[in-house]
């Protein structure tokens, strides 16, 4: 049965009241069948509003992504977040990809985290901020990750949400090209 032909009658011979079969039984015997609604067009989707529920959808993920790995690094380097308050910045995840843990920058040295942090920022990072960082890692108050669960949990993460990150600016750019193009 179909509650669009029923509703109003219903709503007036039962105010108030829930949808039952029998009230819908009733009220269809003498209601005139209609096959389709005339001012009804058959359902279709614009391009662009799909673009946009996808977009919407891998956003979710990345949030979801950023949540984990948050969560990972507040355990073994709480304060890589003060650090690097956008998780998302391309210098945050070349970081997160290649050194992972606060051992592996205090493994990696001054330089090797410079020469990192500038390749990744168009030199946007000085040598202060290397050393800020590496010292953030060597007097780091997080848990020791000697099983490297954290460490394989966060570089599996990061790569998840660079990927997931590229699937948002390929959407948006295809969406926007929809939009003028079409």
């Amino acid at each position: 049965m179909d509650d669009r032909i029923t509703d109003s009658a219903r709503t007036i011979s039962n105010p108030g009241k829930e949808k039952f079969d029998k009230v819908d039984v009733h009220l269809l015997a003498p209601t005139p069948w209609i096959s389709e609604f005339p001012d009804r067009r058959p359902h279709s989707r614009d391009d662009t509003s799909e673009l946009t529920r996808l977009l919407q959808s891998v956003k979710k993920n990345v949030a979801r992504i950023m949540n984990l790995i948050s969560s990972d690094l507040a355990c073994i380097f709480p304060e890589y977040t003060e650090f690097f308050p956008d998780l998302g910045s391309k210098t945050s995840l070349a970081i997160l990809e290649k050194y992972t843990t606060p051992e592996n920058i205090r493994k990696a040295g001054k330089e090797n985290l410079l020469s990192l942090m500038k390749k990744s920022s168009r030199n946007h990072y000085s040598r202060k901020d290397a050393e800020k960082l590496y010292d953030l890692a060597r007097d780091s108050i997080g848990i020791p990750d000697a099983s490297h669960h954290y460490a394989f949990r966060l570089k599996e993460n990061t790569k998840r949400l660079v990927s997931e990150i590229q699937s948002v600016h390929e959407i948006e750019k295809r969406r926007l090209s929809s939009v003028y193009c079409g």
